[in-house]
């Protein structure tokens, strides 16, 4: 009687640590799933969410299970591994719980924009960027003094420290370093898995997303979650026009007849005059135009 009924508690012990290590696995699931999106800035926020709320119903589980030990102790003689199996599994939850970063908006401007906002799907703000940290990323302060890090949606630069990224970043840096561009938010994708806001962002009417890659300085991202503000088949298009496949300059000698005309590339001002010396552009197809009052204008397509 009494050895059935030992029996019995030790394989109830057994079965309910089966229980929790089962339910840690479907935790590390999740978080396999989230990953793997993440690498496609999919939205990942419902997948960490629910790795936190099964974590806090696994800790019930093994707290239940460590009362259950207390109770039966002395029928339980492997004491000390039930023992370092609650220490060891109460480690690993909290190591998992504390490398789960639940991605939100942070700056409270662009909360508040997102909950005024009439539209469904999206909106947007206006900002002037502050710093460029490559040729995706980039960012502002919002009223509050806070810095806000934009990630450009669909595009993918190479990393900022690398000969590439530097090319890359420099790019961006001069079109919108001091400037004010626009972001256009997805209502249900409003940042990515760091936090980021995730944005198509506009100069004026130019996308500079579909820009950076027409221009050789960055990759679409084409396994891309969906955004309400961009159009994967524009990026795709733009892609295709950049004869290289990474970031590469090239140096233009201009001159011109009548001399010292304003040189514009892809509607941009260069800063530069014909004949003043050397313009860098990015290898790639663009519309050049120039412009001299008085004269009118001329484009070509290189």
């Amino acid at each position: 009687m009494v050895t059935g009924y030992v029996d019995s508690v030790v394989a109830e012990a057994h079965q309910r640590l089966r229980d929790i290590e089962q339910d840690i696995k479907e935790v590390t699931a999740i978080l396999t799933m989230a990953q793997s999106d993440e690498q496609y800035n999919k939205p990942t926020m419902d997948y960490y969410l629910a790795a936190k709320d099964r974590i806090t119903a696994i800790r019930s589980y093994l707290k239940a299970f460590s009362d259950y030990y207390e109770d039966n102790k002395k029928v339980l003689v492997e004491e000390a591994y039930f023992v370092n199996i609650i220490q060891s599994i109460t480690r690993q939850l909290d190591t998992m719980n504390e490398n789960i970063v639940v991605p939100s908006v942070t700056s409270d401007a662009v909360k508040s924009a997102m909950l005024k906002s009439s539209d469904p799907t999206g909106f947007e703000r206006v900002v002037t960027v502050t710093k460029v940290d490559d040729g995706d990323t980039f960012m502002y302060q919002d009223e509050s003094g806070k810095e806000v890090t934009v990630r450009m949606a669909g595009t993918d630069a190479p990393e900022g420290g690398t000969d590439r990224g530097k090319i890359s970043a420099k790019f961006l840096s001069g079109l919108i370093l001091g400037k004010e561009v626009t972001l256009k938010i997805d209502k249900y994708q409003p940042v990515d898995a760091f936090g980021r806001i995730l944005a198509v962002v506009y100069l004026g009417d130019l996308n500079l997303n579909v820009h950076m890659v027409s221009s050789c300085m960055s990759a679409p991202l084409t396994k891309f979650g969906r955004h309400h503000y961009l159009d994967m088949e524009q990026l795709k298009a733009a892609g295709e026009r950049c004869v290289m496949g990474w970031p590469q300059e090239a140096i233009l000698h201009v001159f011109t007849k009548p001399e010292h005309c304003m040189v514009f590339i892809d509607g941009i001002d260069t800063g530069q005059l014909s004949g003043r010396g050397e313009i860098r552009v990015s290898v790639g197809n663009h519309r050049i135009t120039f412009a001299k009052i008085g004269y009118g204008a001329l484009n070509v397509n290189l």
